[in-house]
């Protein structure tokens, strides 16, 4: 128990020393985030489409 207490507070302590973003940061960074794992989902669902039909036309074709 004493070493579940002193995990807390040392992990209590190092959050007060963490530097938060401003909100207009925090909003701005969660934006990029948000358009850039969009932007993968698309490429990687524009690949796949493309791997789909090639192997579609090499079994069609087989």
């Amino acid at each position: 128990m004493n070493r579940l207490v002193t995990y807390v507070q040392q992990s209590w302590t190092e959050l007060r020393k963490v530097v938060w973003p401003s909100r207009p940061s925090a909003v701005r960074l969660t934006i990029i985030v948000v358009v850039f794992a969009l932007t993968l989902a698309v490429f990687i669902g524009v690949v796949d489409y493309i791997f789909g039909q090639i192997l579609k036309q090499i079994i069609l074709k087989g």
